[in-house]
């Protein structure tokens, strides 16, 4: 190793000590702060920090929650309720999807309507823009499909939440 390196590295000692004693009295006053309010992210840390006088910025405190381990609990949504396949309703199932297709010209949707045991594609309508009208519509035609091949009874309708709004509307009306 060159001698110039072990110099500079031997010359350098007390700066590197003191920073390093900065930077740990800083993750301490983090660390205190996290734990005082633990379910606090960074931003409000760095508005108690500054409170108390601390010259802090939010990336400093970002990355010392990191190093400590101390990140806050990510809050959850809550789940919806799960019933098994015997609890549902009678009916025929069709499930209904939006679709995104981009094209150098533009971006469209694609609305499909599926009945679910024989996956048959009942209904589909091409689209610029998700609309509610639009879904209900491709709806209405599955729904007129199906009776046409003679299925009279309900109709249970199911989505993955990107079109709720209709399928609730029509899953009510039918």
């Amino acid at each position: 190793m060159p001698y110039w390196r072990l110099r500079d590295y031997w010359n350098s000692a007390p700066a590197r000590c003191s920073k390093l004693q900065h930077r740990n009295a800083l993750y301490e006053k983090v660390r205190q702060a996290a734990l005082q309010y633990p379910t606090s992210g960074y931003r409000l840390l760095y508005q108690e920090l500054k409170a108390q006088g601390e010259e802090i910025g939010l990336h400093k405190i970002r990355v010392a929650l990191g190093e400590l381990h101390l990140h806050p609990p990510l809050p959850q949504k809550p789940s919806p309720k799960v019933s098994a396949p015997q609890d549902w309703p009678e009916g025929r199932r069709v499930q209904i999807d939006a679709t995104r297709l981009s094209f150098p010209d533009g971006v469209c949707w694609i609305y499909f309507v599926l009945d679910v045991t024989s996956r048959v594609v009942l209904a589909s309508r091409v689209v610029r823009s998700l609309s509610m009208h639009l879904a209900k519509l491709t709806l209405d035609e599955a729904v007129a499909v199906l009776r046409a091949h003679g299925h009279h009874e309900a109709i249970l309708v199911q989505s993955d939440g990107a079109v709720t709004s209709p399928v609730t509307s029509f899953s009510r009306g039918v």
